[in-house]
């Protein structure tokens, strides 16, 4: 096993260094700085992962973790305002790499909750049965062991649910403002199955084509942004941490400056969370979603918003139609970030100021590249710790373009 210094952290939440030979090794659990001991994945490429085995010379900044098995938090063994330090230099690494070299980036908002904040956590069928987690380090699905992340509902339902279903792929556990749970079954049968449950939940399931009906209790769960509830309907996404969802918003309206006469496109709109405060400071608003279901929970979610358009259609597809004479673009998307069909629309038309939010860091500073390219200037790039003890990175940037 070899023996090696680590350099610095990379894009993945691994620590990154060299072997005796010259070949990269990214390891998970390690910090920069460390003297660690290796065992490793794929003998003779130039770059794989290694697993780390013993740590030699100990980081300043490494900490007792609290989960037995970092299934979900990658960075637990890190002291918080490292954890900070590091992705702020993970996103700066990330730009440069695009070649934006130059990016002033904020200094990154911590989360108020670091710990016990995930309103929603994903179990996976462990090959011996029941329930777990899929373990990064050991490459599998693992038993549930206690999570600190999580919020102390889920920490005292997960233990409980011990079930084998056929066909079944992924069971989310969410629980909304007023503490009460959602189990949602992810299955690959056509037809929903009878469940009976001894605890006191809803249920609902989530069928193959991706539709999903209530088996028992409430049909939706129920958020808090900002003082307003939002309705989130099984399948439909929500921020899994509710502080930092209110960071986001803060930080949006913020880096809108919405003076009350713009036009607004908002591509990837979801249930309406961003969608409602940007209202509140815009003339009108266009917001675009593929979801039935998060259209239907965004009606319900903006009924006193009377300068909203509601539009259930792909953004490649609306955007076209949206964007000529629109003022702002909003986009908060998943970790797919900005498609090319997409990227197409906005370079036809060039909106003149684009706020992208973004969860995915490597995605967004690929995307970065394209708009720098297509002649948009980075305004603003705000980072955001939305999964603290986690090795994910949420932006969010501005941009506006030379023409204007």
């Amino acid at each position: 096993m070899p023996t090696i210094t680590l350099d610095k952290m990379v894009h993945g939440g691994k620590a990154m260094g060299r072997d005796p030979d010259g070949r990269v090794l990214f390891v998970l659990g390690g910090l920069p700085g460390e003297r660690v001991r290796v065992a490793v994945d794929k003998p003779g490429t130039r770059a794989t992962d290694a697993l780390l085995k013993e740590v030699l010379k100990r980081s300043p900044d490494r900490v007792d973790g609290r989960c037995t098995e970092p299934t979900q938090c990658t960075f637990q063994h890190i002291r918080y305002d490292a954890q900070l330090r590091l992705k702020e230099e993970i996103v700066r690494d990330q730009m440069a790499q695009m070649g934006l070299e130059d990016v002033r980036v904020r200094p990154i908002i911590p989360s108020t909750t670091p710990w016990q904040y995930r309103i929603e956590t994903i179990l996976s069928p462990t090959k011996q049965g029941g329930l777990g987690y899929w373990s990064p380090q050991e490459k599998r699905v693992i038993p549930a062991v206690a999570c600190h992340a999580l919020h102390p509902a889920l920490t005292a339902i997960v233990p409980q649910i011990d079930l084998t279903l056929p066909g079944l792929r992924k069971l989310t556990v969410r629980v909304g403002a007023d503490e009460h749970l959602l189990l949602v079954f992810a299955i690959d049968e056509a037809e929903a199955p009878e469940i009976v449950l001894d605890i006191p939940v809803s249920a609902a399931i989530v069928m193959p084509d991706g539709v999903a009906a209530s088996l028992l209790g409430d049909p939706y769960l129920v958020q808090r942004v900002k003082e307003r509830h939002f309705r989130v309907s099984p399948g439909c996404f929500f921020h899994p941490n509710v502080a930092g969802a209110t960071q986001l918003v803060d930080t949006v309206l913020d880096l809108a400056k919405l003076e009350g006469n713009e036009k607004v496109v908002e591509a990837c709109s979801g249930v309406g969370m961003l969608t409602a405060f940007l209202a509140q400071e815009a003339a009108e608003l266009h917001a675009i979603e593929k979801n039935a279901a998060a259209i239907d929970d965004a009606i319900a979610n903006l009924h006193d918003a009377d300068n909203v358009s509601l539009y259930e259609d792909w953004a490649e597809e609306a955007l076209w139609a949206l964007l000529p004479d629109a003022d702002l673009l909003v986009l908060d998307t998943d970790q797919k970030g900005i498609t090319e069909d997409m990227g197409n629309a906005i370079l036809a038309y060039l909106p003149p100021k684009i706020i992208y939010s973004n969860g995915e860091i490597g995605k967004m500073a690929e995307d970065a590249a394209e708009l720098a390219a297509a002649g948009y200037r980075l305004a603003a790039l705000q980072p955001i710790d939305m999964l603290p003890q986690t090795h994910h990175i949420h932006t969010v940037t501005v941009w506006t373009h030379s023409k204007n």
